[in-house]
């Protein structure tokens, strides 16, 4: 209760005082709760202690634990734990039912530790088990292309989201791709693709786009000009919390 609650501090009081400290529930419990709280590295402490003890997780504590290894990702101890110790691909091998969470976790922790073409395979492992997959997902895959650079797969990943799975893009999506035009140095592109979207623009890709701009574009006033009209059109004014000088 507590460590649903995000009493973190009152669960692992609760956890100190059972007489089975690798009991495979209450491990669970407090596992979720330092995992929801952000307090990955004890999430990950904790269940190398819980495997150490012969104890075999399930396939939602597994899913969980993943999820932590991804937050890890750009972290010494994360990198570490996750890719030698817990590892992504055998904890995943381990899952008796394998669900659409689950593949997300380990498609993303794939793809932040710089595998790509393992993300894909495991997406397409997904689809051939007749899981469909959901905007959590394709995030995880946006994601692992921007950490390799992938414009092209980002744009084809994108544009299948609706087409072939009808799951709606939201802001999220449409900021790894203004990020990945960046990236390429596509900036003309990446207004082109803002300025196509369904108004009203949400003001995440504006900022999306306008930190590349901003980055790319010192001094060009012109340029500058342009965006802030395009941001006056969609918002009837300028983009609040943003100035133009």
């Amino acid at each position: 209760m507590y460590s649903s609650c995000k009493c973190i501090a009152s669960a692992c009081g609760v956890f100190s005082g059972i007489s089975e400290p690798t009991d495979l529930v209450a491990c669970s419990s407090l596992i979720n709760g330092y995992s929801k709280c952000g307090y990955h590295k004890e999430a990950l402490c904790l269940f190398n202690e819980l495997r150490m003890s012969g104890k075999k997780p399930d396939s939602v504590l597994v899913a969980i634990v993943l999820g932590s290894c991804a937050e890890l990702s750009d972290s010494l101890y994360g990198q570490e734990t996750c890719t030698q110790n817990v590892g992504f691909l055998t904890l995943f091998a381990k899952v008796p039912e394998k669900s659409v969470v689950s593949f997300n976790s380990v498609i993303l922790g794939l793809g932040l530790h710089g595998f790509a073409s393992s993300a894909f395979e495991m997406f397409n492992e997904m689809l051939e088990m007749g899981l469909k997959p959901d905007e959590v997902t394709f995030s995880a895959l946006l994601c692992t292309c921007c950490h390799a650079g992938l414009l092209h797969e980002c744009q084809e990943m994108f544009m299948r989201m609706k087409r072939e799975f009808g799951v709606e893009q939201r802001t999220e999506h449409h900021v790894y791709i203004v990020k990945l035009m960046g990236m390429a140095g596509k900036v003309e592109e990446a207004f082109e693709f803002v300025m196509s979207l369904r108004r009203p623009i949400d003001t995440g890709i504006w900022g999306a786009l306008w930190m590349l701009i901003g980055l790319k574009l010192y001094g060009k006033w012109d340029e500058v000009e342009m965006l802030r009209d395009g941001v006056s059109e969609s918002f009837g004014g300028k983009l609040p919390g943003i100035s133009w000088v």
